[in-house]
């Protein structure tokens, strides 16, 4: 006779194959449990919490013109940073206000996302390499101390870093010469003692993903952020312009697409203390960069 959890179980695997409308997957997924069955979401709809139709636009300075990762110093909101492509700074920036407070950091260079957990700031340049400082300028705002680690990351294209409370670096790689045509690969890095060190790797499984989307376009991470309310990941491509949401242990949950006509070309994305979602577009052609928020409401999550 079946249990009550093991019915609970089956009821649960069917209501997420049905969506699938295959009679045969369902019958994989009953008789062997084999098969992670995921609901995708359609074109109009959000996370839990969120409404991805009508953010709050900030418009920002030309200077931020390839803002390509955001990042909240001790999660507030008022005090939000960024970085662009190209110049080595990091960018204090005042929503609502085009001024910003640039720091020196490094040189020219490809950069691709900013983390900060209290007062450091990590910076990732797309080949892989990492700048790791105390958020301490000097007179000249420029950054000191700022160590450079070359050789902790496989070959590959970056865009994507995320910080937690304990200390642990998480990075996406977007293109990596050894990459499974199906899985995101992904690296954890720990700073230990003031340096940083090589941790583990894990890998993201996209073939349900792909399934839905029907693109012949691959996944390729832009931006990472973690929910610190469900601990989910929220996981930018701005090739696709989508946003890929999953468990803390990298298990696909839901898939949006996010429009064009709001978001040009997501890069960066971040939350404050209060879960507010914020993702930032690089401008082109005549339009300005911008960073779009997104308040989150707590009884429709």
């Amino acid at each position: 006779m079946i249990n009550q959890a093991l019915t609970a179980k089956i009821k649960l695997r069917m209501s997420r194959c049905m969506n699938y409308n295959n009679s045969l997957l369902l019958f994989l997924c009953l008789s062997f449990g084999m098969i992670s069955c995921t609901s995708f979401s359609t074109d109009n709809e959000s996370p839990a919490g969120y409404d991805l139709n009508a953010p709050q636009t900030y418009v920002l300075s030309e200077e931020l013109l390839e803002i390509s990762g955001l990042a909240f110093h001790r999660d507030m909101q008022e005090s939000l940073w960024g970085v662009a492509d190209e110049l080595g700074i990091i960018y204090g920036i005042y929503l609502g206000d085009k001024k910003t407070t640039p720091i020196k950091f490094g040189p020219k260079g490809d950069y691709e996302d900013i983390a900060i957990y209290q007062d450091k700031v990590f910076v990732l340049r797309s080949d892989g390499v990492l700048f790791v400082s105390s958020f301490l300028p000097n007179e000249k705002m420029e950054l000191q101390e700022v160590k450079s680690y070359t050789d902790l990351l496989p070959k590959g294209e970056y865009e994507s870093l995320y910080v937690n409370e304990k200390e642990q670096l998480f990075v996406l790689c977007k293109k990596c010469k050894q990459e499974d045509k199906d899985a995101v690969e992904g690296h954890v890095l720990q700073m230990k003692y003031e340096n940083l060190a090589y941790a583990e790797s894990f890998a993201i499984d996209l073939r349900e993903f792909y399934a839905w989307s029907d693109q012949k376009k691959r996944f390729r991470p832009s931006g990472l952020a973690q929910h610190k309310l469900t601990r989910d990941w929220y996981i930018l491509s701005s090739v696709n312009n989508t946003l890929l949401i999953t468990d803390s242990t990298w298990s696909i949950k839901n898939a949006y697409f996010l429009h064009p006509s709001l978001f040009g070309q997501p890069e960066g994305i971040g939350f404050d203390l209060d879960h507010n979602l914020y993702i930032s577009n690089e401008g082109d052609d005549g339009v300005s960069p911008n960073i779009l928020r997104f308040d989150f409401n707590q009884t429709n999550h």
